[in-house]
């Protein structure tokens, strides 16, 4: 819901045209996915000081928990692609102000990921 939120914002309050999603979404899916690497790398690490759910207490991501790319980080990257853009196409499709073209680009992006190979589909999903 935050990053609906947030998308709506975006597009409204700050006037982006929502084609430029097109482009930005990728980046995010691409930063979220690095993020995700780091803190599977860090929390490898058994010297490193854990809070009682199990996130890593390094003062440079203490507080990465609480972001939207991490509250999940899934047992496999495309586990991760496709979870974070379905549940952000729920949250967006009951946004009222988000522009449906921004939920066709996102579909569109996963709808690519999985013709191409990128994104491997499990009968879970």
């Amino acid at each position: 819901m935050k990053a609906a939120s947030f998308i709506e914002d975006w597009i409204r309050t700050k006037k982006n045209n929502p084609t430029d999603f097109a482009n930005d979404f990728p980046a995010v899916l691409d930063r979220g996915i690095l993020i995700r690497k780091i803190l599977l790398h860090l929390r490898k690490d058994q010297d490193v000081t854990k809070d009682i759910n199990g996130a890593v207490m390094n003062p440079e991501v203490r507080q990465v928990h609480q972001l939207i790319l991490t509250r999940e980080l899934y047992g496999t990257e495309d586990d991760y692609f496709f979870y974070f853009t379905i549940n952000l196409l729920e949250a967006c499709s009951i946004r009222y102000n988000v522009p449906v073209l921004v939920i066709r680009i996102a579909l569109n992006h996963l709808g690519f990921m999985i013709q191409d190979g990128a994104v491997t589909i499990k009968p879970e999903h």
